[in-house]
């Protein structure tokens, strides 16, 4: 009798700790990734992200934490962030804190914080940001994004999109977008490798020049829209 209540309580332990392995206290299976969506909701300075129904932790506050979390949960498997429902434009503002005057900014930064594995970015973003809508510094992604700027207090150094550092951007789908006058390129390649596919479109607003793409640093760019 006594051995036979001894392998109960065991076994019961078991279960629990295998279930406890499997899940952290959020509910989160650490080890499924079958479903590797990120989404990220909100507008201002509040932002939130949740997989599979279950916040995301640490994902709160400024659009910049937010995506620092995700980068830290992710915890380097292949992913996909999605930038707002899925429906409606995601206004990031004027961005995040970190990267003052950028958007969300995909990047290896801080040290301590983990790296992307594989990454790509989907959905729908506008902001007032002075330099970008969306960054990315020493990373590789693909975006399947429309990204639009429409320019804070400094219009005439804002991208919708500008790359930094090492790693190569593919620009799968989407319509990417600068507002306003100014010379600026809607895309912005300082560094690294961005590559545009067919279908892209990326628009000007009613900019005077006659450029959709800069690259300055070293960055290099393959278009493949023609």
């Amino acid at each position: 009798m006594k051995n036979k209540l001894l392998t109960g309580i065991l076994t019961i332990m078991f279960v629990f700790t295998i279930t406890m392995i499997g899940c952290d206290i959020f509910g989160e299976e650490k080890t499924d990734w079958g479903n590797p969506l990120y989404i990220i909701t909100g507008s201002g300075t509040s932002f939130s992200a949740t997989r599979n129904g279950n916040a995301v932790p640490d994902a709160t506050g400024r659009i910049q934490a937010v995506v620092t979390a995700i980068k830290k949960h992710a915890d380097g498997n292949a992913v996909t962030v999605q930038l707002g429902n899925g429906t409606d434009v995601l206004d990031v503002g004027s961005g995040g804190s970190t990267w003052s005057g950028y958007g969300p900014v995909f990047t290896d930064l801080p040290a301590g914080s983990g790296t992307w594995g594989a990454l790509t970015v989907t959905g729908k973003v506008t902001s007032t940001a002075s330099y970008a809508t969306i960054g990315v510094n020493n990373t590789s992604a693909t975006f399947q994004v429309d990204i639009n700027v429409t320019g804070g207090h400094s219009l005439s150094q804002s991208s919708a999109f500008e790359k930094q550092g090492t790693g190569t951007v593919t620009i799968a789908s989407g319509t990417i977008t600068k507002a306003g006058s100014s010379p600026v390129a809607p895309i912005y390649v300082r560094g690294g490798t961005v590559v545009i596919s067919q279908g892209v479109t990326i628009n000007r607003g009613n900019a005077t020049n006659d450029y959709d793409i800069r690259s300055t640093g070293g960055g290099t760019v393959t278009d493949n829209r023609q």
